[in-house]
């Protein structure tokens, strides 16, 4: 199953997140406290999640507290490829599903541009240079902005805490073919204060992926693909 940003961003998701935007995808299913999917009756971490090319085995904020949402924002993913099975050799390692992201180019996003919602705020800056080593540059950072509304509305809960920062380096070529140059990074904290015991209690987790991929078609049916990745 695949579907292109303008349906990513049409479909109802939780923190404006990316990967909820499957959950009409066939053999899908979400519990509502998770945005880990489960695929075909299939365990949550059976599910490979792959951006631009590179596994990225940890996806999600909070990941010891029912992995709330993704890192990915909605906006930044141009295209969703889902496999349920038989899954492509290519990809291996997993056994439920693999959720193939690629994010989104300069020229077919705002280059420049400032969001704020109920979850999230987020800057993000581009732009395309023919002249530079690589001509498309794209970065983009978010913090959460979630736990001022549940500090005040459900401080039960916990104040959560979460950010995350994407950097895009591409040069493409006249052949089809392209160097890429990415990482992303992600830190998210939880912390509980229970006035009536003096308790403390956190939950904290970081992650951090870097990439180079380079690629060129050599025919129809023969492709070249080679990856380094942190």
């Amino acid at each position: 199953v695949s579907i292109g940003q303008h349906e990513i961003l049409l479909q109802p998701k939780l923190g404006d997140d990316a990967l909820q935007a499957t959950a009409h995808f066939p053999g899908f299913s979400f519990s509502g406290v998770s945005g880990r999917p489960n695929v075909r009756g299939g365990e949550a971490g059976e599910v490979m999640v792959l951006l631009d090319g590179m596994p990225i085995r940890e996806a999600y904020h909070l990941p010891d507290y029912n992995s709330a949402f993704s890192m990915f924002d909605e906006s930044l993913i141009a295209r969703i490829d889902a496999h349920t099975g038989p899954l492509p050799a290519r990809y291996g390692n997993r056994l439920a599903s693999i959720v193939d992201l690629d994010s989104t180019s300069v020229d077919a996003s705002a280059p420049r541009s400032v969001s704020l919602s109920n979850f999230n705020a987020g800057l993000r800056w581009g732009q395309t240079n023919s002249a530079s080593a690589f001509g498309e540059q794209l970065f983009a950072a978010r913090i959460g902005t979630l736990g001022a509304w549940i500090e005040d509305y459900s401080p039960d809960v916990g104040r959560p805490q979460y950010g995350d920062v994407f950097l895009k380096l591409r040069r493409s070529y006249s052949n089809d073919s392209e160097l890429l140059l990415a990482a992303l990074g992600a830190r998210s904290k939880l912390s509980y204060f229970d006035p009536d015991t003096t308790e403390r209690a956190q939950l904290a987790s970081r992650t951090t992926y870097a990439w180079l991929r380079a690629r060129t078609v050599l025919s129809e049916n023969t492709r070249i693909e080679a990856m380094l990745g942190f």
